[in-house]
């Protein structure tokens, strides 16, 4: 299961980078030329991974891989993130199948008691009758 997670995880990456890439790359050829440049804002300027080449309002090809990069990280930290995740489910379930060991251990123990008393009670049943 856990390699199913990372192979899934790597696959939504690189999905994630190739959608990016291509939104990136229509936005570019659709921008239109002749438009002015917005006003500067007087609020706070936005700030996420992708922020060098959306804070500035501008598409540039030189943008595209630094968007990419930040992409395939996040992707990245997504497969780690799975892995951990995996590596902690299989070193419970190893803690649970101990457990269930040691229990079924226990269960034989007084099983085996239980028999020793029951044979014990029986003989001194026997012996009742015989010293009357």
């Amino acid at each position: 299961m856990d390699k199913q997670q990372g192979i899934l995880a790597a696959v939504l990456g690189v999905g994630v980078v190739a959608g990016l890439a291509f939104w990136w790359t229509t936005q570019e050829a659709s921008a239109p030329t002749d438009i002015a440049a917005p006003a500067p804002s007087t609020a706070a300027p936005m700030t996420s991974t992708l922020s060098a080449p959306l804070a500035t309002g501008t598409t540039t090809p030189d943008a595209i891989p630094a968007v990419v990069s930040d992409a395939l990280a996040l992707g990245e930290e997504v497969v780690d993130q799975v892995k951990k995740e995996g590596e902690e489910l299989a070193s419970r379930a190893n803690d649970l199948e101990a457990q269930i060991k040691d229990g079924e251990a226990l269960i034989a123990l007084k099983e085996k008691q239980i028999r020793d008393l029951e044979t014990e009670l029986n003989k001194t049943a026997a012996q009742k009758p015989a010293s009357r």
